[in-house]
């Protein structure tokens, strides 16, 4: 798969406080814009100055790097059930012996299950459905054309969320029909998206949901054209937000956490990952969200920088490989090397996989669109 004077330095400055006293890893994230003349999605951004940058709860983040939190969602739990996020007593820890299996994946096939078949539109010049199909929006009778809008470019956070929320109980991935609108430049760009491909969700991610103290409506940087793409921040609060229900008395300290590549433990930092992967999709059947320098990974096969989200599914140790998913498709000109593909289940060795997030250098203060880059979210 994004301020100002006086008062901007002083809530930066309070910010970054908050950032230092409740979070052992949130020492922050580099730019999130894309680079320059890239069309893919950047991952870099939207304003953050709340508490939602990181949890203020320093008991609950404790226990999440203790392995303590569990999202209490069932493999294959059905969307409309509950699900409820616990803490184990430390008395309810396995004390030796057993652990894990060396290889777990989410499902991909289940009745209703889109991962491998969900990526992102168009910028409304290319094929939308495939390859040589059309390239209008959902729109019927008759499908609309629309564009060029270069922020659909920028959507890989919000196709990330999408994958990695089908997993939750309560956010509705199958949403038959969302209507969005993009103020760009000396235009309004309205399109309707239906479920297929799960774009009508994806499209009310980007542009539509509105947590508590975040600036602006959807994950996607709305400051600049074009998007500078979504920040760890704005992953974060999205996947709180939408895998609560929509909470306001639970979202904040719901399951999800950023970790910064900047954390003291540089010799730790793979392993301990590994065992974040492990964790999450293992003891409680969801998936881990990665910013990555895509371009390190074999479905893209380009050099320089493209920061980018993607969704990782399962691991197999015995491998050595994470599976993930990317909602950049080829046939959209999203990845406009000619590399990737639609969709699909991907593999990566887990070593590559991990210098594709830790190549992403940190910037740390969520008061600039172009900032909140450099990590993951487990």
């Amino acid at each position: 798969m994004r301020g100002k004077r006086l008062a901007g330095l002083v809530v930066a400055s309070l910010t970054l406080a908050l950032m230092i006293v409740f979070a052992p890893y949130a020492h922050a994230s580099p730019a999130g814009a894309g680079v320059p003349n890239d069309n893919r999605g950047p991952s870099g951004a939207s304003t953050a100055t709340g508490t939602q940058a990181v949890s203020p709860d320093p008991t609950w983040l404790a226990a999440k790097n203790a392995f303590r939190v569990r999202s209490g969602v069932r493999p294959n739990q059905p969307k409309g059930t509950a699900s409820h996020p616990y803490i184990l007593a430390q008395t309810q820890l396995p004390c030796c012996g057993g652990g894990p299996p060396a290889s777990a994946i989410l499902d991909t096939s289940s009745s209703g299950n889109l991962v491998l078949s969900d990526w992102e539109p168009s910028n409304g010049q290319y094929s939308n459905y495939g390859w040589g199909t059309a390239a209008t929006d959902d729109a019927s009778p008759p499908n609309n054309t629309y564009g060029p809008d270069a922020d659909f470019f920028g959507m890989c956070g919000p196709g990330a969320a999408d994958n990695a929320l089908w997993y939750w109980p309560a956010p509705p991935n199958y949403l038959s029909s969302n209507t969005v609108t993009d103020f760009i430049p000396n235009a309004a760009v309205t399109t309707t998206w239906t479920s297929e491909r799960w774009r009508a969700y994806m499209a009310r991610l980007a542009w539509q949901i509105q947590w508590p103290n975040w600036p602006n409506p959807g994950m996607l940087d709305h400051t600049y054209y074009p998007t500078q793409g979504t920040t760890l921040y704005g992953m974060q609060g999205a996947l709180n937000w939408e895998a609560s229900g929509e909470n306001t008395s639970t979202w904040l300290n719901y399951f999800y956490v950023i970790v910064w590549n900047n954390v003291p433990e540089k010799s730790t930092d793979q392993a301990t990952f590994h065992s974040r992967v492990v964790d999450d999709i293992y003891n409680s059947s969801v998936p881990v969200v990665a910013e990555v320098n895509a371009n390190m990974l074999p479905n893209w096969q380009r050099t320089g920088m493209n920061r980018h989200y993607i969704t990782i599914l399962g691991y197999d140790d015995t491998q050595g490989i994470y599976y993930y998913t990317d909602t950049c498709g080829a046939s959209t000109n999203c990845n406009s090397s000619g590399h990737g593909t639609d969709g699909q289940l991907k593999s990566v060795d887990q070593t590559t996989m991990w210098n594709a997030i830790y190549n992403i250098p940190p910037t740390p203060v969520p008061g600039d669109p172009t900032q909140g880059d450099g990590g993951y979210i487990w």
